[in-house]
Parts: C-alpha cells; sequence; structure tokens
C-alpha cells in the first residue's frame, strides 16, 4: 500500500478530486477543505464532486476549479448511465481522490478512478475501494467539521484556519431582493429569518413559539419575519400561521440555495433547528438561534462565536437511527463521513 504525505508526494500540479455528494450542512462544512487544499498545494487543480443542487453552494468559490454535478435521477434511471458517470470520472486523470462521504456510491466512484491515491476512512466498510486509509477521530467530543478537515489533516496538510465559505454575487443578491419584492420587502426593510421545516419530530419545536416571537419582533423591534422551508415543509409553516397575530411572510418552497444565501446575508438573525441552513446561515457570518432535540449540539453546532445553541436533552440523546430518530441535523445518512457517532 502506498504511502502519502500531500505536498512531499504529489506533483505541485496534481490534479484531485474531493467527493462529497450531499447533504447541505455537510457541504457547507466541506467548503472549509477547499482553501486548505490550495494553501498546501497552490498549482494543483482541484475539483469537487457533488449532487445537484448542492452545487450552488459551492459555486463562485475561488478555490475550487471544477465542479462535478451528480444527477441521482439520471444515475438512478439504469446502468448505463452509471457507466458513463464512472468512465467520465476514470477519463480526467486525478491523481489523487479523496472520498469525504464514505457511501457506497462515493466508494465504487473513487474505486474505479483509476487515482494512484485513493484516500478514505479506515473503519468505512467499504474500505477496500482505497489505498490511503485514514484513521476516524472520536465522533463525541469533535465537531462534524473536523471528520473532514482531520482527513487533510492525515495526508500531511497545514491547517491554519478552517471556516466555510459561501459565495454571493451581486447576481445573486439582486435576484433575491427582486424576491422580496415580490413579498412586500424593500431593501430598506430590516428583515430576520425564521427556517422553522425539520425532518424529524423529535427536533421540532412547537408552532405556536414560532409565532410568538415572530409577533413579538414584528410588534415591538420593526422587523420584517421571513419564513422560509424547502419542498415539502410547506405544512409547518402553516401550522405556525394560525397562531400568528402579525402578518406571516413566507417564502416557501421558493428560494434556491443560493437565494437562501442572499437572503441570510442581509438578515439580521436566523432562528432554526439544528439543519442544512443552519449551517448555511453561520457560513454567511449572520447570529444563529439554533434548535437541538435529539442531535449532539458538541457535533453539529454552528461553527462561529456569535451564535446561540437551545438544547433539549431527550433521554437518548444523541439519539440513533435505531431509537427511530434521524441522526446528523444537517440531513447526514447513516454511511456518511462526518455524523456522530461513527
Amino acid at each position: 500500500m502506498p504511502s502519502l504525505n500531500f505536498k512531499d508526494t504529489l506533483h505541485s500540479n496534481a490534479k484531485i478530486l474531493i467527493i462529497r455528494l450531499r447533504s447541505l450542512g455537510d457541504i457547507v462544512l466541506n467548503t472549509a477543505c477547499y482553501k486548505i487544499v490550495k494553501e498546501n498545494l497552490p498549482s494543483c487543480e482541484l475539483s469537487v464532486l457533488v449532487e445537484s443542487p448542492l452545487q450552488d453552494v459551492i459555486s463562485g468559490n475561488p478555490y475550487v476549479d471544477n465542479i462535478i454535478v451528480l444527477d441521482r435521477d439520471k444515475i438512478r434511471s439504469g446502468i448505463t448511465n452509471q457507466i458513463r458517470f464512472i468512465n467520465y470520472i476514470r477519463k480526467q486523470g486525478y491523481d489523487i481522490v479523496i472520498d469525504m462521504h464514505g457511501g457506497p456510491r462515493s466508494a465504487i466512484f473513487t474505486l474505479c478512478s483509476k487515482a494512484r491515491y485513493r484516500v478514505g476512512l479506515e473503519d468505512n466498510r467499504r474500505h477496500f475501494a482505497y489505498n490511503i486509509k485514514v484513521k476516524s477521530p472520536s465522533s463525541t467530543t469533535i465537531h462534524a467539521i473536523e471528520f473532514q478537515i482531520g482527513i487533510l489533516r492525515a495526508l500531511g496538510c497545514s491547517v491554519n484556519h478552517a471556516r466555510p465559505y459561501i459565495h454571493i454575487s451581486e447576481e445573486d443578491r439582486l435576484q433575491t431582493n427582486g424576491l422580496l419584492e415580490e413579498v412586500g420587502i424593500s431593501e430598506d426593510d430590516k428583515i430576520a429569518i425564521i427556517h422553522p421545516a425539520v425532518v424529524s419530530k423529535h427536533d421540532e419545536w412547537q408552532p405556536d413559539k414560532f409565532a410568538l416571537i415572530a409577533d413579538y419582533y414584528q410588534q415591538k423591534r420593526c422587523l420584517k419575519i421571513l419564513f422560509t422551508c424547502g419542498s415539502n415543509q410547506v405544512s409547518q409553516i402553516e401550522r405556525i400561521r394560525k397562531f400568528m397575530n402579525t402578518n406571516l411572510i413566507s417564502l416557501a418552497e421558493r428560494t434556491t440555495i443560493k437565494d437562501l444565501a442572499a437572503i441570510f446575508k442581509r438578515s439580521e438573525f436566523l432562528l432554526c433547528h439544528n439543519s442544512g441552513p443552519m449551517h448555511l446561515g453561520a457560513a454567511i457570518g449572520i447570529p444563529v438561534f439554533a434548535l437541538f432535540g435529539a442531535s449532539n449540539p458538541i457535533a453539529w453546532r454552528p461553527l462561529g462565536d456569535r451564535h446561540h445553541v437551545f438544547y433539549k436533552s431527550l433521554p437518548c440523546s444523541p439519539c440513533t437511527p435505531h431509537q427511530g430518530v434521524q441522526r446528523g441535523g444537517s440531513g447526514v445518512q447513516e454511511n456518511d463521513i462526518g455524523r456522530g457517532g461513527h
């Protein structure tokens, strides 16, 4: 098995592929890795493989040379599309592929890449896909971002400052202003965001409490509270509407990831559950009030000093999938790297 020290082994213009397929929060955290790679090997060509539509998290990132987008529906539609995609990766001639996802599909892509160095965690059940195997750090005392940064450290990369980065262009800002105008918010209005959407019922805060906070800020603090959510989550906002005494302003199912990022950028604060948007807001730099129920706040708290975590410690917390609770508030699946309790 070959050994690898990132700066000493790879040539200066090495072709590097990082695989981090999903989910929103994990991709946001993964953006911290790109600057590290470029600082350690400035002339390298860095590509990132991500699932659609999460490429919006990475687009415009100055440290990424190429974004490869995996269409899950297309890949699942037949073996021919899978073979074509694998052949595409193989033809790129990567010197090193780093699997920061750890699922079966990312392991297959890594194995079939024909890269000289194929990197993954040694305790992954698909460790046969890797010829450079990295030890997994303890999951209970470190933040999830350390799982991904830790792989780079193990490869000999020096890490000076690791923070996620989201690019917001002037076009993104103008498009978002137009979207806000459609719901009655002008450029002069001060806004704050409530993103009440949640996957697990064990994490969900009561709708009347969201309503109470929204009414307070709209009546007493002259803030316009904007509610956002993703697909199939409108009902969670509608439950809050029933308790509101002021106007509920909603952009439910109308925002892209870039829209959310640009809206967060001009907001006073974000109130949300432990989720992908929580990490997005923290990366943008606004204060985040994060509600934790079943997930581990040590591993998944928003990064930075401006945030506040409210943690309801359930008897099973941090709960596992076997106890009926989805683990990892950013939507992490069972086989993902970076989940609590790997």
